[in-house]
């Protein structure tokens, strides 16, 4: 079960964001939007040192499952298009990256996994 979290700081429609995500990576991963959860979380404060192009800035995080490089490229994908097109930005102002959650490195359902 993938698990995005997004740090943004102005989102107009956090549902409408959150569900994009979650159809599009499962759609990327062949797999059911139920099984994807995903969080907005409003940063405190943002200092990113992008003084060539300033603007707003989108950090993306996917924990899951290690899977092929190939459909992780697909998912990285789909995430970062998924949140410049209901934010309104560009896909350079979204940064996404992929975690790695190998077996027995998390706890869910009261179980280690």
């Amino acid at each position: 079960m993938p698990v995005v979290i997004v740090r943004a700081q102005k989102v107009a429609d956090p549902a409408g964001l959150l569900e994009a995500i979650r159809v599009r990576l499962a759609d990327s991963l062949q797999g059911s939007p139920a099984n994807v959860w995903a969080q907005w979380a409003p940063p405190s404060a943002v200092s990113d040192g992008w003084t060539e192009e300033p603007g707003y800035r989108v950090i993306v995080t996917i924990m899951a499952d290690p899977r092929p490089e190939e459909l992780v490229a697909r998912g990285l994908s789909a995430v970062g298009e998924a949140v410049a097109e209901q934010l309104g930005i560009p896909t350079t102002s979204v940064w996404v990256h992929w975690q790695d959650l190998p077996p027995k490195t998390k706890w869910t359902g009261g179980v280690v996994r």
